[in-house]
């Protein structure tokens, strides 16, 4: 009986999907640019045959899931349902999973503080963007085991019901399908409504969760949204995905805060968000490292590691720092021909020796600072000394142009004195 309900239900669904092939070329360009558009779980869901959610999950409870026609649940979901039965786990019955002890959740807190402290900042970031709509917000480790939890009031006794606390375990081996667990299996964004959760018990959850890479594409973390299934989940993935994001890149700049960091975009406006690259470069213009949005500005351009910058810009390195000095931003045009805007996201003190010259320490660079020996009360002149000024420290070469009498011997003398130079 059951196997003649199954191909009856695959006759009405290939019925259903059989005019999709009569689109012309021009209506299915279309559609694909509404799915561009479309809220995530509308462009999910989308293509997903009218079955109720009882009757999908009859093949599950059956361990038939070969027999289940295509197009009855998203493909990442059989997926994961077939490796649970793999594993031996039974839908109708949760394990025993008690949460880590609470010296252990300290260990693994303590293990990487840094990441710890930026993921913390970032729960309660983006749980300020969704109180209010009965959501919970985590940040687990890579092994989807949760470290930190905020909550809407409303859904705290809900969320200890299920298991949603501090030290709990969501592997899928153990928790059957759920967010956090198949994110850290494929590494990729997941999405897990009601009756795609693999256990009875978690049916009532709707979770979204998300990988956090480090600058060498590893897996270091996890973050998730939880609520329950009624309600509104319209913006979740993208919030997800931007806070996935942040961390990545605060990440980022906190590890590699000792080099040069270069924050750039094809388009200004973008320069300072979250879709900028990022690239960490040391003193001698060799890359140390570059992030994902980086590889994909740069792609087909060498980036690894010890490169130098010159492979990468058609702009030598001591040039780029000397013109962005003063205001921390310039213009950098990649060897393929693709021009970026710039900004020094990152500039610590330069080292005391670097090629071709020995630098005095920031400390004593801010006691040989002098007030200039002339009248400069004008904005323009101030402008000119302080760009001479930010120069300074690198060693570069200045060049001071102007008509007879407007003050360059005044300016280079000044230069001069606060380079500390002897003779």
């Amino acid at each position: 009986m059951f196997r003649q309900r199954a191909r009856t239900e695959q006759r009405r669904l290939q019925n259903r999907l059989e005019p999709v092939c009569c689109f012309s070329s021009a209506r299915r360009l279309r559609f694909q640019a509404l799915d561009s558009v479309m809220a995530p779980h509308e462009h999910e869901r989308r293509n997903l045959a009218s079955v109720p959610d009882e009757q999908v999950r009859e093949y599950l409870l059956s361990g038939n899931l070969s027999e289940m026609p295509q197009g009855l649940i998203k493909p990442e979901v059989r997926d994961s349902w077939q490796r649970c039965l793999d594993a031996n786990l039974d839908p109708e019955s949760v394990p025993d999973i008690p949460p880590i002890a609470r010296a252990e959740i300290k260990e693994l807190r303590e293990r990487d503080a840094t990441l710890n402290e930026i993921a913390s900042i970032e729960v309660h970031n983006l749980f300020s963007q969704m109180a209010g709509s009965n959501f919970l917000v985590a940040f687990a480790t890579r092994d989807a085991v949760i470290l930190e939890t905020v909550a809407d009031p409303s859904f705290v006794a809900f969320a200890r019901q299920t298991g949603i606390v501090a030290g709990s375990r969501w592997e899928e081996r153990l928790r059957g399908t759920n967010a956090l667990g198949c994110a850290a299996l494929t590494q990729r964004h997941s999405t897990i409504r009601a009756t795609e959760h693999f256990f009875k018990d978690d049916c009532r959850l709707t979770c979204v969760a998300g990988p956090v890479f480090d600058y060498e594409d590893r897996l270091i973390g996890l973050i998730d949204a939880s609520s329950d299934c009624d309600s509104r989940q319209v913006h979740t993935v993208a919030l997800i995905r931007m806070a996935a994001l942040q961390i990545e890149a605060e990440t980022f700049r906190r590890t590699l805060r000792n080099y040069v960091i270069l924050q750039f975009h094809n388009r200004q406006e973008f320069v300072r968000t979250l879709e900028a690259g990022l690239v960490a470069l040391n003193w001698d213009g060799r890359i140390v490292a570059a992030n994902r949005r980086a590889r994909f500005f740069l792609q087909d351009l060498p980036l690894a590691a010890r490169r130098p910058f010159e492979e990468v810009f058609s702009k030598p390195f001591e040039r780029f720092l000397a013109e962005s000095a003063a205001s921390g931003s310039g213009v950098l045009t990649d060897l393929r021909g693709s021009t970026y805007k710039v900004c020094v996201s990152s500039a610590p003190d330069p080292p005391l020796a670097i090629p071709g010259a020995t630098l005095r320490s920031q400390k004593n660079r801010r006691q040989t600072r002098l007030t200039p020996a002339f009248i400069c009360e004008d904005p323009v002149v101030m402008d000119a000394v302080r760009i001479v000024e930010g120069a300074i420290p690198w060693r570069l070469p200045i060049f001071i142009r102007g008509e007879t009498g407007c003050g360059k011997e005044l300016l280079a003398r000044h230069v001069h004195r606060v380079s500390g130079r002897p003779g």
